[in-house]
Formats: C-alpha cells, structure tokens, sequence
C-alpha cells in the first residue's frame, strides 16, 4: 500500500496502519540522525521523536505521496534540535572515543586499523591495477617514470591508474554499503513508537480541525516573516504619528500629513513583497541568490545616488552614498564570495550609526514637487512688477541654478542641450516604482532656454497626486502659470546673486513654521536609530555566542 493510502487511512481513525510507516521509513529517518548526532542512543531517540511529531501533525501534510521526504526533514531538524541541547555530551563522547582509540587495550587490539583497512581493500582490487596505484603514490614516482619501471606507454599508465582508483573507490564504497546496512534502530523501535503515539493526529475532525489544517500547514518561515512584517509595521506606525505629530496642526499642513501617512503604507506594504519575495526565492534556490540578485538593484540605485551628487551635497546625500557602497560590498561579498552572514549584520551596525549623524539633513517637508507646492500655497509673493531687462543665460548659470534647486530638493536631475535647460522634478507621491528604482525624479518636468522662458511639463500622476492630496480639482492652467512665474522670478534673482531672494521666491514657509521642532531632536529619532543599532548588536552578540558554542 501506497504512503497515501495509508495516511488518508491513518487519518480516517486506523491508527495501527501508522506502524507500516514507521517500519518502511525507520532505516531513513535513523540515517538521518545518526549522521548528525553520531550517538546511537541520542539517534534512536530523536527518530523516535520525528515519527511521533509525524503522527501528530500528519493532517497538516497536503501532499501524502511525499510523506518521506516531509518526514525526513522533520528528522533533520530535531536532530540539529538535540544537537544543539546535548552539545557539550557530544563533545565528551567524542573526547573519550580519541583517548580509547589512543589505548593499547586488547578489544581494541583485535580492531582492524585503518591502514590495515586499507591493506585489505587494496588486496581486493587487480594485481596490475594495484601495482600501478602503489608505485605512483607510495614510491613518489612520476607518470613517466612509473611507465618506464613498468615497461608501459604513459597513457597505458594513465588507464591503469584510472581503473585503479575506480576499483579502489568501489571496493571502500561496498566496505562502507555493507557497514551502513548493519547500522538501524533496536528490533523494538516500532512498538515503541506505537505505543508513544497519541490517540489521533492533531485537528482531523470538524472545523476546528480544517481551520488547524490550514494555519499548521503553514511554514515556520511564513510566520517567522508575518512577525517581523508586524514588527516592522508597528514600529513605523509609531515612528510616523511622531512625525505627523511634530507638524504645526494648522489646515495648510494638514496636506503634509496625509503624504507621510500614505507613504508609510506604501512602505509597509513593499517590505512585505521584499520579505516574503525573498523567502519563496530563497526557498527554492538557496539565500546566496538573495545576495546576488541583491547586489545588481544596489548597483543600480548607487549609481542613481552618485548621479544625484552633481545636484546635491548634502550629508544626508553623503550618506546615502556611504550607506549603498557599504551594502553592495557586503552583498558581494555574501552572494559571490560565500562569506559569513554575520557580515551583514556588522556592516548594518555602522549603517545605522552613520544614518543618525547624516540623516538630519534628510528632507522632510513633502512638497518638494514645485507643482504641489504652488496648489498648496507654498510659493513666496512676487512683486506685480518685475524687471523686464533681457536676459542670457549661460550653460554654467543653467547648472549653478541646476544646483541651486537641487540643494532645496526641488530637482532630481537636470539636462542641458542646445542652451536649452531641462528640470526634472521629484514625483509628488512615492510610488513602489520609483522605491525600487531609486530614481530620484518622475516625469514632470520645467524647460528653460537662454532667455530666461520657461515651459512648464506637468506629468498626469502628479496631477492626479495632487487632487487627491488636496482634496479637489486644480486647473492645469493654474499650476503651470504659478510655477514659471515663481521659477522665472528666482531665476532672474539668482543670476543676480540674490540667492536669499531666489529661495524666499520659492519658499513661504520656513522649516521653523511647518515643524514644531527638528526631527532629529526629538526623543523618537533618538529611539528610532537606538533600536536599530542595539538590535544589530544583539544579533550579532547572539551569533558569536551560537558559533562559540558549535565550535
């Protein structure tokens, strides 16, 4: 009978059936646990344990024709399990096993050691195979020289010592067939069992037992990522109502508000896909791949932050820089170098540490897109009449003005052809897109020629973005015409070294007047950063305590 019959048995109420499991899978699951424990009595028990555990949850299996295998790596971990608990028993067994094999003790005399398993093993194999083999090695000679003696080719030689090693690699693989095929459970092991096992498999009946079927079918590692997507999702909740706390209640930054609040969920939710994406891969093709795969986005958004730092210098720019070059060596390293995992941990410790220095200077105001900023209000007055004076911009005041928004956070990147200057403006909402990407800026866009004239490119998300931040609709008209005048006004302001002039052009409001204190000072920033760098120090205190104790 099939392993899915009988289980579909077993879990219609024979009980008894189990046992033609146990005694077709007891060689196995032994195997398994020998090889890791290496102790028979530790090995029995823990074959034991993995049959009952079986039977337990046997409801939870959905595909009973690969019981074996879901069994197998039941007998695995229970075994790693009891290796870890009797750590410090094995090492004594292993100690007094070296210091008997060192006696001169008579039992042991009459043992076969293994240079003499080796003398029997080659008296086993052909006499010509076994002359070729014992002149190459023990007589240190080369090919050519061992043809020579043997009055052979070097490619006779060559075939001899080819069938050599095979015959001797198949006669020490019988040895070893033969002794692993003594080597199983006591006559008594499944009766034992039998007897240990619980009336029914957990939650094979009614409701309650669907509804354990279905949340115990779930893997340790999905509710391993669940904990740390609530974990994550909690303390971000927190740390966002402390930022939305810390702007000023009035209703022209309530807009503020909303934005962090949406983003927040964005977030979330990507590092939810990022979690659990990385788990099914990792699954399926190893971790290394997580690394690998890694390392190319890295690359990428380095490469998008390096390209920033024409527009903007910031420390907090810096240390983006620092954070991804950081991050791709150890990713490197990890996926391509097989180097250990607590590398990771490390290199996220001074991550963290450089994050709270440089992360003051992160922008916080979230109407960095100048089209929001003119439906919200954002922009400085303008004078009803301006100086109408002819203009020529030259390619360097194009770039200096370049970097002039850029230091405010208004541009993401800029291009400049034909005398003509393009601004590419950050996205008025953060899209999972532009997370993965890295890219600084979406598609709106501000073209300014050598004169001084401004066309202004507003992208259909931004607009929509923008309604729905404000609540309302908002004429296309009116957003461009706020925003070439503003810019045009800063520009002429700026080319006149007026740069105080050029901001106030751009900016209504000050820091001071949209927060109620910097960021960084608050008790949240602090605690926010404490966390993240005492977690990584426990985690790696707790590696080093794990592999001190398995060494």
């Amino acid at each position: 009978m099939e392993d899915g019959l009988i289980i579909k048995s077993v879990l219609g109420g024979d009980r008894e059936l189990f046992a033609r499991l146990v005694e077709r899978h007891q060689k196995m699951v032994y195997a398994i646990t020998w090889s890791n424990l290496g102790d028979a009595d530790l090995a029995e028990d823990a074959a034991q344990e993995s049959f009952i555990k079986a039977f337990r949850y046997l409801g939870t299996l959905r595909q009973p024709e690969k019981f074996g295998r879901w069994l197998a790596r039941i007998a695995r971990n229970i075994s790693i399990s009891i290796k870890r608990k009797n750590h410090r028993h094995l090492q004594m067994i292993k100690r007094w096993e070296l210091e008997k094999s060192m006696s001169t003790s008579p039992a042991r005399e009459s043992e076969p050691s293994l240079e003499e398993s080796l003398r029997l093993t080659l008296t086993q194999i052909p006499e010509r195979h076994r002359e070729a083999l014992t002149l190459f090695y023990m007589e240190e000679k080369s090919i050519r020289e061992a043809s020579e003696i043997l009055n052979i080719t070097e490619d006779a030689m060559k075939t001899r010592l080819h069938r050599a090693r095979k015959a001797l690699r198949d006669e020490m693989e019988q040895r070893l067939e033969n002794a692993l095929q003594n080597l199983k459970p006591g006559k008594k092991f499944s009766g034992s069992i039998m007897s240990l096992l619980p009336a029914s498999p957990m939650g094979t009946t009614g409701f309650g037992g669907i509804l354990f079927k279905w949340f115990a079918g779930l893997s340790f590692l999905f509710w391993i990522s669940l904990g740390q997507i609530f974990v994550f999702g909690s303390f971000m909740t927190w740390i966002g109502r402390k930022m939305e706390g810390n702007i000023q209640d009035s209703p022209e930054h309530r807009f503020r508000k909303s934005i962090l609040r949406r983003n927040r969920i964005i977030v979330i939710a990507m590092v939810f896909v990022v979690i659990f994406g990385s788990r099914i891969i990792a699954g399926k093709f190893g971790p290394l791949i997580i690394f690998q795969l890694g390392s190319i986005y890295l690359l990428w958004a380095l490469w998008n932050v390096l390209r920033y730092l024409r527009l903007n210098r910031s420390l907090y720019a810096w240390g983006q820089v620092f954070t991804l070059s950081m991050m791709l060596i150890a990713f490197l390293l990890i996926g391509f170098g097989y180097a250990p995992f607590y590398l990771f941990v490390a290199v996220m410790i001074v991550i963290n540490i450089v994050l709270y220095f440089t992360n003051k200077d992160m922008p916080r105001r979230m109407d960095y897109n100048l089209f929001l900023r003119c439906a919200t209000g954002g922009f400085g007055e303008i004078p009803d009449e301006i100086e109408k004076n002819d203009l020529f911009i030259s390619q360097e005041e194009m770039k200096g003005f370049s970097r002039f928004l850029g230091e405010e956070w208004l541009v993401g990147d800029y291009n400049i052809k034909d005398n003509t200057l393009t601004l590419k403006l950050p996205p008025v909402r953060l899209t999972p897109l532009n997370m993965f990407s890295g890219k600084t800026h979406g598609g709106s866009s501000i073209v300014i020629d050598s004169e001084g004239s401004c066309r202004t490119h507003i992208y259909p998300e931004d607009l929509e973005g923008i309604r729905n931040t404000m609540g309302k609709t908002i004429s296309t008209e009116d957003l461009s015409r706020g925003v070439k005048e503003s810019v045009s006004y800063a520009l002429r302001l700026f080319i006149k070294g007026d740069r105080e002039g050029a901001s106030n052009a751009l900016f209504s409001y000050t820091d001071g007047a949209i927060f109620k204190e910097p960021f960084y000072k608050t008790k949240a920033y602090r605690i926010m950063f404490g966390i993240a760098i005492a977690g990584g120090l426990l985690a790696l205190f707790l590696w080093t305590i794990v592999r001190f104790i398995n060494s």
